[in-house]
């Protein structure tokens, strides 16, 4: 009998889904998730490392809109592009 070695990549998807699912209950979140849905422009700024990332993600999760992000500089553009 053959063993079937578990697929690293779908414990990766839980754990992520996991991490994202925390942000639901955030009150910031529901603020954020109201912002981008409904109103056509958004200014958000305050995140630290990822943390723009994560909130964009779960929020994106949730509501499979398009979203559009203007950034300062090409750089900037490039790190949240890898991030995200």
């Amino acid at each position: 009998m053959e063993l079937k070695k578990p697929n690293p990549y779908l414990h990766q998807k839980n754990s992520i889904n996991a991490s994202l699912a925390v942000f639901e209950t955030l009150d910031s979140q529901k603020a954020i998730e109201a912002a981008f849905f409904e109103t056509q422009c958004v200014h958000i700024k305050g995140f630290v490392g990822s943390g723009f990332s994560f909130r964009i993600a779960a929020a994106f999760q949730k509501n499979q809109h398009n979203l559009l992000f203007i950034l300062d500089n090409a750089e900037q553009a490039a790190y949240y592009l890898n991030d995200l």
